[in-house]
């Protein structure tokens, strides 16, 4: 029998993964915050870069206006949708691009296409958004999730994180808990100590890699934490992963406080409470 060759990853796609994990950590943040009944302003310009734009049928507003209408979500415009998804992530040379569905009892499926500017950082600032109708099958039975894609963001902020070519140990701080556990080594990581030693000799080694996230599942857990289980393909490091979180609101994203690497393709990552 002849044996499965493994599909060659263009160098260019490879080395560019970090920056999709990103711009998803960002689109899903934003996902978060558009599902909330209160729209803190303060995330918000966290999110949108300072010349940002948004376009939708009635014109086009700019700067700290963008800001106050993502806040307000008129509930009979596109903004006040209040269940949403991510349909695609495109390249739009030189940035990325996210096409957002949306479901409004007013307007029924609305879409919004969201250009990220890169800048310095490794998270990107929405730069662009571009509000209109859709046409969408489905749109009506999207439900609004603003945990589980809090959640989300934090699975892609940290797979951006571990491909990142600059290999950085202290952004990875933001996204752990007090107390947690890696198991990425025969000893799990359980301390900064460990997990800079770990960015600076394993992880230093792998000069690029691409984790393809095909699904993230989110559980509640009796702690007010979850369990995100997260179905992925990688070409550099890790199968698939579980997870154990904690959210707490004032956070910009989830902690982790475990991530086990199960060999048979599952893989949870653990968050905090609430």
């Amino acid at each position: 029998m002849t044996p499965e060759v493994p599909e060659i990853v263009p160098e260019r796609r490879l080395r560019g993964s970090f920056r999709r994990h990103a711009a998803l950590a960002q689109a899903y943040r934003l996902l978060g915050i558009l599902e909330r009944p209160r729209r803190a302003e303060r995330e918000l310009r966290d999110l949108v870069a300072p010349g940002a734009s948004l376009s939708s049928p009635d014109g086009i507003v700019e700067g700290s206006e963008v800001i106050r209408l993502l806040a307000g979500g008129d509930s009979e415009g596109p903004l006040g949708a209040r269940a949403w998804r991510i349909e695609a992530l495109n390249e739009m040379e030189p940035a990325l691009a996210a096409d957002l569905l949306g479901w409004s009892a007013a307007l029924g499926a609305v879409g919004c296409k969201i250009i990220f500017s890169q800048g310095d950082q490794l998270l990107p600032k929405l730069a662009r958004l571009e509000l209109g109708g859709a046409r969408a099958r489905g749109a009506e039975t999207i439900e609004a999730a603003p945990r589980a894609h809090r959640v989300c963001s934090t699975v892609h902020y940290f797979t951006a994180l571990v491909e990142n070519p600059a290999r950085d140990a202290g952004p990875f701080r933001e996204l752990l808990a007090d107390a947690f556990s890696l198991h990425f080594t025969a000893e799990p990581l359980a301390d900064l100590t460990a997990l800079n030693a770990w960015v600076a000799g394993p992880l230093s080694s792998v000069v690029a890699s691409e984790h393809v996230i095909d699904r993230i599942q989110t559980t509640a857990i009796d702690d007010g934490g979850y369990i995100a289980e997260i179905s992925m393909k990688s070409q550099a490091m890790f199968p698939d992963r579980t997870g154990r979180l904690s959210d707490d609101d004032g956070d910009r994203f989830p902690r982790i406080r475990e991530v086990v690497i199960e060999r048979d393709g599952l893989y949870p990552i653990a968050a905090i409470p609430a």
